[in-house]
């Protein structure tokens, strides 16, 4: 997997114990998350803005219960303006 946030056993099975971390590491930030998704989808959607934005999501399970959980953010400019993003950056909510 790219981003570590899944790890399979030998059988392909997912690794509980670190479905479990992975939870209690990403559940806590999902409303910053989910509102830095919401400023990057609005913003991309301007015509100016030449935005690309995915936010990575997969399931998570926290011993009890599969909850989709936002993993990480990914941003590019289709131009490839780095500082089209370094003003992208400074006017974030922190």
């Amino acid at each position: 997997m790219t981003h570590g946030a899944i790890i399979l056993t030998a059988d392909g099975q997912l690794l509980s114990a670190w479905q479990q971390h992975m939870h209690s590491k990403l559940a806590p930030l999902q409303d910053k998350l989910n509102q830095l998704s919401e400023l990057f989808a609005s913003h991309s959607k301007s015509e100016q803005s030449h935005l690309v934005f995915t936010p990575h999501v997969d399931s998570f399970n926290n011993g009890s219960v599969n909850e989709e959980l936002t993993i990480y953010l990914a941003i590019k400019h289709a131009q490839k303006d780095h500082q089209a993003l370094v003003e992208l950056a400074k006017n974030c909510p922190r």
